[in-house]
This record gives structure tokens, sequence and C-alpha cells, in this order.
């Protein structure tokens, strides 16, 4: 994942480039139970995975990502593809400029 400003600019030295899975494939769950982040713009789920493990809990403010992330993780391996998929628009409104918000 990538990120850019409100004006669509790239924005360099980015501390969450490469941050979510970090390059891990296979049993991943220790690894993301202490990352912390989990953006699912980039996985790539079969739809009957979600008969299995559910969707996202709405009853969540902003950890709902970082849960179906859990969820999957914890009964599935996970693959990496080493490129940007995305490109994560940051900006003074961001729920995720509250890390505390997110990881609770």
């Amino acid at each position: 994942m990538s990120e850019i400003d409100s004006f669509g600019r790239e924005i360099h030295g980015s501390k969450f480039k490469g941050l979510l899975w970090a390059g891990y494939e296979g049993w991943i769950f220790e690894n993301l139970v202490h990352c912390g982040y989990a953006w699912t713009q980039t996985l790539l789920i079969k739809r009957e995975l979600f008969d299995i493990i559910g969707l996202f809990d709405e009853k969540l403010f902003a950890s709902n990502d970082r849960d179906l992330a859990l969820r999957i993780a914890s009964k599935y391996k996970i693959g990496y593809i080493d490129q940007p998929l995305v490109k994560r628009r940051r900006h003074e409104n961001n729920v995720s400029n509250n890390f505390l918000e997110l990881i609770t």
C-alpha cells in the first residue's frame, strides 16, 4: 500500500508502506496480532470464506478491518503480493490518524 495526500501526491517515507503484512506469508496470525494494523482493501478473499468466518463486525467503530483479518489469519494461510495494490489517501479527518482507536 502506498499513501497519497489530500491532493493525490505520493507521500514519501510513509510509515505505513509495507507495514501491514510486511512480506509475511503462511500462518501469520501471531505477526498480525503484534502488527496492530489491517486494511482489508488489500485483501483478496474468496466469497465462500465469508460464509465460514462471517462479515465485518459493524459494532466495532474503527478496528473491524483488523478483526476480520485476525479471524481469517487464525484459520487460513495468507499469501503476499509485493506490490502496492491500493493508494491510501491521508488527510486530517482520517479515522486512522488516531492509532489508539484503531487497535482497541
